[in-house]
């Protein structure tokens, strides 16, 4: 069980060419209802559900040629 308060993480970066996979993870972003913190970084209260939500985007971003941690 997460601590109250825990957030979860995403910072990435995908390129700007082709715009479609980029559209597709912000898309998804939010719709999972993050919170931007600048350009590249987004938070999701803590939990098993968001985690593994992130750990897709994540897979999303690298599969797009981006990186992401």
């Amino acid at each position: 069980m997460e601590q109250p308060g825990t957030w979860v993480l995403l910072s990435y970066r995908v390129p700007r060419e082709p715009s479609a996979p980029r559209i597709a993870i912000w898309r998804r972003l939010k719709r999972l209802g993050v919170a931007q913190i600048v350009d590249g970084l987004v938070a999701l209260p803590a939990d098993a559900y968001t985690r593994e939500q992130m750990e897709w985007v994540a897979e999303q971003v690298v599969e797009a040629g981006g990186t992401a941690a």
